[in-house]
C-alpha cells in the first residue's frame, strides 16, 4: 500500500526521508508536536524568569535514564563548571546507578541531586525553579521536554542531534553545543545561564507562537479533509 500523504513532526525528518526516498518529496507533510493548552498555561503562568546571578546556579536535565539520553555528559561537564553550578536530575530509568556511581566517582555528590520520577505539576515545578535544562542528547525523535522546558522559561543546552536543531536556535533561546565534550557542554551550560534573562523570553515565545497543541490538531484535520475531499463538518469540498 502507498501513502496519500506522509505525516514527520519536523523538517529534519523531511529533509532525512527526502535524502534517502527523493520520490517521496510532495507527500511529505511537516506537523510538529506540541504542548497542551493547559500544560501551557501551568507552565506561562508566573513563568521562571532567571534573576541577575546568584549563588547557586541550578541546572535541570530530565527524561528516561538511558545512556544515548547522555546525562553523563551533563555529570562530566560537571568537573568544568564553577562549584556554584549544581544539577538536579529527574527521570528513572535502568541506568540510574552507573550515573550516581559517576557523580561519586568524579566527587561531585555534594552538587548533583536525583529526583526520580516526576508528575506534571511536579516536573512544572522544578523546571521553573532551575535557571537552564540541558540534555546532550545522542538522538530524540522530536524533543518534548525540550520544549516543555522552555515553556517554564528555561534556555535550554543541547547538541546538534536530529530534530532539536529545528527547535532550538542557537544563541536565541538556547545554546547548541559544539560536541559532546564535557568542556564543550559545560562552557554552553555558562553561556546560557549568562544570557538566560533574554533567552527565557524568546524561549517562551517560540513555544507559544509554534508549538501549541491544538494548532497541530487543526492542520491535521485540514490535512484529512483535503485528503477526503470533504469539509469538517463532512460536506463535499
Amino acid at each position: 500500500m502507498i501513502a496519500d500523504q506522509i505525516v514527520v513532526v519536523s523538517k529534519w525528518w523531511q529533509n532525512r526521508i527526502e535524502k534517502v526516498y527523493p520520490e517521496l518529496k510532495d507527500k511529505i507533510v511537516v506537523n510538529q508536536n506540541g504542548l497542551s493548552p493547559v500544560f501551557l498555561a501551568k507552565a506561562m503562568k508566573e513563568a521562571h524568569t532567571p534573576d541577575s546571578p546568584s549563588e547557586t546556579v541550578r541546572v535541570i536535565t530530565m527524561t528516561r535514564l538511558l545512556k544515548k539520553k547522555g546525562v553523563q555528559r551533563v555529570i562530566e561537564a560537571m568537573r568544568f563548571l564553577p562549584p556554584e553550578f549544581h544539577l538536579s536530575i529527574a527521570g528513572t530509568g535502568p541506568y540510574v546507578g552507573e550515573l550516581q556511581k559517576l557523580s561519586i566517582k568524579l566527587q561531585l555528590e555534594s552538587r548533583i541531586r536525583f529526583l526520580g520520577w516526576l508528575n506534571e505539576d511536579e516536573k512544572i515545578q522544578q523546571m521553573k525553579s532551575h535557571d537552564v535544562f540541558a540534555m546532550p542528547s545522542e538522538y530524540d525523535s522530536f524533543g518534548m521536554v525540550f520544549i516543555e522546558a522552555m515553556a517554564c522559561g528555561l534556555p535550554v543546552v543541547t547538541t546538534p542531534s536530529g530534530p532539536i536543531t529545528d527547535i532550538v536556535t542557537n544563541g536565541i533561546d538556547g545554546i547548541i553545543a559544539r560536541s559532546t565534550d564535557g568542556e564543550d557542554i559545560a562552557r554552553a551550560i555558562e553561556k546560557a545561564y549568562q544570557n538566560c534573562v533574554s533567552m527565557a523570553d524568546n524561549a517562551r515565545n517560540n513555544v507559544s507562537d509554534n508549538f501549541r497543541v491544538e494548532s497541530g490538531a487543526r492542520e491535521l484535520v485540514s490535512l484529512f479533509s483535503r485528503m477526503s475531499g470533504k469539509s469538517v463538518d463532512g460536506q463535499k469540498n
